[in-house]
């Protein structure tokens, strides 16, 4: 089997929206033999990127996770294939809001017990796992900017009203 060359970028979420957005990879891979199979739109494909040799980097593979394909283009010449796809399912049930409360657990059996019902797989800093969680709730209710400003001005008019 002749070497194949690919070339991979990954673009994750800004700090602010990556609760909403999911990680993209976009996979460019050459076919010039004609000999690589189109993944159809919403396959699942598990990344492995990597070097084979190299004097100035480190030899072998690094799990980069599983990912939905969004779009398979193919163009040319030379031939080339490029799959763009997201790092998780985010049309699934994962989006829907849950209320559940936890308590004498760790932080790191709490993330791996949502990825487990999302079937994702789980990954916690080892710094951050073994925190006690003593009692959390995680709500569907949300203080929006506008609920908290105006929680602000009505605290700020009871101290006024308190002061005459």
């Amino acid at each position: 089997m002749a070497a194949r060359r690919a070339v991979a970028s990954s673009h994750s979420a800004s700090p602010k929206s990556a609760a909403r957005r999911p990680t993209r990879l976009d996979l460019v891979i050459d076919d010039t033999d004609g000999a690589v199979a189109l993944p159809p739109t919403g396959a699942k494909i598990h990344v492995w990127l990597g070097w084979k040799q190299g004097s100035d980097v480190t030899l072998g593979l690094v799990d980069k996770g599983w990912f939905i394909v969004d779009e398979v283009a193919h163009g040319g010449p030379p031939d080339l294939i490029t799959i763009r796809a997201r790092s998780a399912d985010f049309t699934s049930d994962l989006k829907t809001r849950r209320e559940k409360s936890w308590h004498g657990t760790t932080l790191g059996a709490i993330v791996t017990e949502i990825a487990q019902r999302h079937q994702l797989t789980p990954r916690c800093a080892a710094s951050l796992a073994d925190i006690a969680v003593t009692a959390r709730r995680r709500t569907a209710k949300a203080i929006s900017p506008s609920s908290a400003a105006s929680a602000g001005s009505a605290a700020r008019w009871r101290r006024s009203r308190a002061a005459c």
